[in-house]
């Protein structure tokens, strides 16, 4: 793999992560019955007073990247 190629593959995974942030609180915040919910069920932590809590968010965040990450795999190896 040439240079070139990982410059390519690190700059767009950066981009994946930095596009997650503010989707990530976007669909935490719209996910707020979800999250009352969860903890109604679970009886884990999940809704504060202002919300839902910071694991929420760090949550979905990963979820998100995660997938994007997936897809652009997925996206690599049927360029190939």
């Amino acid at each position: 793999m040439d240079m070139r190629r990982r410059f390519k593959g690190a700059g767009i995974g950066l981009l994946i992560c930095i596009v997650a942030l503010p989707l990530a609180f976007i669909m935490t915040v719209f996910t707020f019955p979800f999250w009352r919910w969860f903890e109604k069920v679970t009886a884990i932590e999940s809704f504060g007073h202002s919300g839902p809590n910071e694991w929420c968010y760090w949550f979905v965040y990963t979820l998100l990247v995660l997938i994007a990450t997936f897809v652009w795999w997925l996206m690599r190896r049927s360029e190939k």
